[in-house]
This record gives C-alpha cells, sequence and structure tokens, in this order.
C-alpha cells in the first residue's frame, strides 16, 4: 500500500499512521485501543520511552516487530506487549502521564543542578569519572543539553569512545 493511502486510511479512522503511532511511543505514554483477533476491544497503555520502561526490561540487540504490529511496554502488565496495527482503534498520548514526567524531568533537573551546585569539595577521578558517564547517559537519551563537542570531550576525557 502507498505512503498516501496508508494516510487517507489512518485520516478515514481517525487515528494515527503506523510511522506517526511510533513517534508518538517514543515520546511518552500512548493509550491505545483496538479490537482483538477474538473481536473483543482492549485498551492498553503503550511506550517505547527508555526513561519510563525498568532498565532490566530495556530491549536487547535489534529485534524487529512484524511490520504489522505494534509493539510496546506496558507498565500495566510490567511487559512488552503487541497488536496489529490494521486493528486500531484509537491512540491518544497519555497527556496527565506526559505532563507528570515533564514535572519530573524538570525537577530532576533543578534537585541536579542543587547537588552539583552544594558539592565544594574536590572529587576522586572515579567519582568525576561517574559525574561524566551520567552526564553522557543523560545527554544521549535527550535529557540534558549538551553539544555533541561537550560530549567528545567528556567522552575523550575519561578515555570512552568518540561518538
Amino acid at each position: 500500500m502507498s505512503k498516501e493511502a496508508k494516510e487517507t486510511l489512518a485520516i478515514l479512522k481517525d487515528v494515527p499512521t503506523k510511522e506517526k503511532l511510533e513517534e508518538m511511543l517514543t515520546i511518552d505514554t500512548v493509550i491505545c485501543k483496538f479490537k482483538k483477533l477474538d473481536g473483543d476491544e482492549r485498551t492498553m497503555s503503550l511506550t517505547h520511552n527508555l526513561l519510563l520502561i525498568p532498565k532490566e526490561n530495556h530491549p536487547k540487540g535489534e529485534n524487529k516487530p512484524h511490520e504489522k504490529n505494534i509493539t510496546g511496554w506496558c507498565a500495566d502488565v510490567s511487559g512488552w506487549r503487541s497488536f496489529r496495527y490494521d486493528r486500531l482503534i484509537s491512540a491518544d498520548l497519555d497527556v496527565a502521564s506526559y505532563i507528570a514526567n515533564q514535572l519530573a524531568e524538570e525537577i530532576r533537573k533543578e534537585v541536579d543542578k542543587s547537588i552539583i551546585a552544594s558539592m565544594t569539595e574536590k572529587l576522586t577521578e572515579d567519582e568525576e569519572k561517574m559525574l561524566a558517564d551520567d552526564k553522557i547517559y543523560a545527554a544521549e537519551a535527550g535529557r540534558d543539553p549538551y553539544t555533541l563537542a561537550e560530549l567528545k570531550d567528556l567522552r575523550l576525557k575519561f578515555g570512552s569512545p568518540c561518538i
């Protein structure tokens, strides 16, 4: 099916395109309602946002779901779930979750700034490396406004491979 046909079908069904839904899932939790194969309707809250998924459940490797499926982490059941995109009835960004996560992120940034500002003692080299690793992880996860040059400097300083 052509891209235009897929977009038209999504508009007629009043749902996001598969690509748009995948994009929404990377931002935050999306409440997806779909029709199961047995005809029952089901609602799930799904996400691909790694900040919302427990570390031990992060995807390992490059497992690609079937092209007709939507897969995501469902916090309600603490597991990965999937459904066929063509059975999607509705998909809405969980606004309450989105706002709560944005507020939590702002608070986390302020607390981080406060903790760093209150550190008056000299950090050991190991502590400095751990702090740099945390900053790199946060920046790569899109939580911090570090530039690529700053990331390269941190990685070079501590012997990590450059991006």
